[in-house]
């Protein structure tokens, strides 16, 4: 499979679920934000802090740290929680201020850092297939 479709299938499949994210969301919070912009919002706070996660675990193996080890693999998705919570986080920040009191908001983070997780499962599998591994 050509890593240009593989991008694309990954791309569009997380795209869907932030806008089902935001569709959620909204209905939830009575909210009127528009889901297309909340979906590429997030699409592209997961594209920005994963290409600087990419970048550190280049500089890793730049370092002869192995990358192949089925610890790190394990850390790889342990340490991509935070990053989530952060990117979850600026996003509720940006579109729905005001709107959660801090338990809500935490609640909310949560639940995005699990959808997030999630649709790597589907997104994943076109890059798991064409030798190609990529995060958003």
């Amino acid at each position: 499979m050509d890593i240009t479709y593989s991008v694309l299938v990954f791309t569009f499949i997380k795209l869907v679920g932030y806008v089902i994210a935001a569709s959620f969301i909204n209905k939830r919070l009575n909210s009127s934000q528009s889901v297309i912009k909340v979906g590429f919002a997030k699409l592209l706070l997961g594209f920005i802090f994963g290409l600087f996660f990419s970048l550190v675990v280049m500089g890793l193996e730049f370092l002869n740290v192995s990358l192949k080890d089925e610890y790190f693999v394990f850390s790889y998705f342990l340490i991509l929680l935070p990053i989530r919570a952060v990117e979850w986080s600026m996003l509720f920040h940006i579109f729905y201020s005001g709107q959660l009191d801090t338990s809500q908001k935490f609640k909310w983070i949560l639940a995005g850092v699990l959808w997030s997780s999630v649709l790597d499962l589907p997104a994943g599998m076109g890059l798991i297939y064409s030798g190609d591994f990529i995060k958003c």
